[in-house]
Order: structure tokens, then sequence, then C-alpha cells
């Protein structure tokens, strides 16, 4: 017994030796490369300002403002064909379904988060929404991957029908036995006074989390590259691994065959980088829902959507 507690008493000497290590080392690393620190915030900022906030924040104030009006019944009854039969899933499902296809990448963690505290949905409906609503935005994938990268909006347009079809694939691979039982809990008219105002200041809140995610992993990502001293392709990797727009901006210059591109492109939306992950695992951390879910989704999604590349591939429709 005394020898467990000491090698308790140990272990918890060793854990804050470690994490007192690592602070004052990552102290030191960012003084070290203020300059890298700097570039690489100012670099996030002008990624989040011309692409993220000009096409989410509109989205956000819409879905949210959309959420409070009880829209998502409306739209629930219009798609529950898909919804209930095909999917087995609640009516308002469809509203988080189409506004993540259009919005993009986290909100789809986003509005099930929304739709499930407010009462829309149920706690099984939620959890499994998040296996299979991780879309690219449909300007996002048609212009920057589909023009910039692979240089034939074709290609990008086709890379998004792919993304579509693979999670609707997953979706109904993965969709619960039977019909969640669950009666929605709509929202109070009281709690939907002043639904403008609190539509932007949600929507800037999330915006603020998503542009400190972005800077951290941006930081990390350059001090790696610079201190490394990786190859052109190691750095492609480590692109892809942290943060999915700069991992895929570094495909455009890389002397691969287009199809390569193209699989590569499906394979870093559909696997979201670590940033996306951070961002959803601190969006539900407050939540009953479970981030293990949408790692599933991503793990189970990136296995198909390579399936459904090779296929295209082997047919020569890339």
């Amino acid at each position: 017994m005394r020898m467990i507690k000491y090698m308790k008493k140990l272990w918890k000497k060793s854990r804050n030796f470690w994490i007192l290590l690592i602070f004052l080392s990552t102290t030191v690393l960012l003084v070290w490369q203020s300059e890298q620190v700097r570039s690489s915030v100012l670099e996030s900022v002008d990624l989040f300002m011309t692409n993220l906030f000009p096409v989410l924040f509109p989205f956000f104030v819409l879905t949210d403002c959309a959420i409070s009006l009880k829209i998502p019944i409306l739209l629930g009854e219009l798609l529950k064909p898909i919804t209930e039969k095909w999917l087995h899933l609640e009516r308002p499902a469809a509203f988080v379904i189409v506004m993540s296809i259009l919005s993009g990448f986290l909100a789809g963690a986003k509005y099930t988060e929304d739709m499930f505290q407010k009462g829309y949905i149920s706690e099984e409906t939620a959890n499994h929404l998040l296996l299979f609503t991780h879309y690219g935005n449909p300007a996002f994938v048609l212009s920057f991957v589909g023009i910039g990268i692979l240089n034939d909006v074709r290609l990008g347009i086709i890379l998004y029908l792919t993304q579509l079809g693979g999670s609707f694939l997953l979706a109904r691979l993965t969709r619960p036995k039977t019909l969640p039982s669950h009666h929605s809990n709509h929202p109070l008219e009281s709690e939907t006074q002043n639904r403008l105002g609190s539509a932007i200041s949600n929507a800037f809140t999330t915006l603020l989390m998503m542009l400190g995610s972005l800077s951290l992993f941006l930081i990390a990502e350059n001090i790696i590259i610079t201190m490394a001293s990786l190859s052109h392709y190691g750095q492609i990797g480590i692109k892809m691994i942290l943060e999915v727009t700069s991992g895929l901006a570094s495909l455009t210059y890389v002397a691969i065959p287009t199809e390569l591109k193209f699989l590569l492109a499906s394979i870093c939306i559909s696997l979201g980088g670590a940033n996306i992950h951070l961002q959803v695992a601190s969006y539900l951390e407050k939540s009953k829902l479970k981030y293990k879910y949408f790692l599933k989704g991503r793990l189970y999604g990136t296995i198909l959507q390579t399936i459904l590349v090779s296929l295209l591939i082997l047919c020569s429709v890339v």
C-alpha cells in the first residue's frame, strides 16, 4: 500500500515537472521564433478574412435565426422521405444536413449542437449526424480546389459530388436500425426575441474560436517546417495533417499527376486537419454530444471517399 502511494506521489511530481518543462520550452520557442510567430498570425488573419469569414458568417447568422424561427420543422416535413425512411433520422435533421452542405467545415458540428440544445433532435440523432455532416464549402471546393489546384472546374465539381456521395453512403451504412423516438421541445417564444442580435453574437463567438485555432496551428506548422528542415513532400504532409487549407494549397505547384492531386485533395478534405478536429472537440466540450462520433465519421468517410475516387480514376473519369 505504501509503495502504491509512493508511486502515485512520484507520478504526480513527474507529471507536474513535464508540464512545467513543456510550458517553459514552448515559451522560449515562441520568443526565439517571434518573427515566424508574427508572420503565421498575419497569414492566419488574412486566410480567415479572405476565405472563412465572408463565407461562414452569413450562413451562421442565417442558420441561427432559422432555428429560432422553427424553419427546421418546415424543412423536415418537406424532406421526411429522406430523413425518416432512408436515413432513419428525425425530420429536423434534414435542416442540419442541408445547411452543412451549403456552409462547409465545422458547420455540421455547430448546427447539430445548436439543434440538440434547442430540443429539435435527440442525442442519438445528433451523435449520428456528427458522423457524416462534414463537407467542404461548395464555392471553396469548386474555385480554390477545382480551379486553383486542379486547374479544371470540372474536377472540382466531380470532387464535390464525390464528397456528397461518400457522406450519404456513410449515413446510409451507419443509420440506426429504427427511427429514434423523440418528441421535439421547440424553443419558447421568449427565447426568440432579438433573434438577429443573438445570432450575430453566436456567429462571432464561433468564428473567433476558429481564428484562434487557425493561428495556433499555422504557428505550429511553420515552426516545425523551419526547425525540422523537411523536404518539399514532408512539408506537404505536415500541412495536410495540421490544417486543411494550407495543406491543399501546398499541392498547387507540386509536380505529381493530376489524378494523385485529386486523390490527395479528396483525402485532405474528408479527413479534416487537426485544426478542424480541435475546433469540433472544443465546440462539443460542454455538450452531451461526443467528439468520438465525429472522429469515427472522418476515418470511415475517408476510407469510403478513397474507394470512390480510386474507382473514378480507374474508370478514367478523373
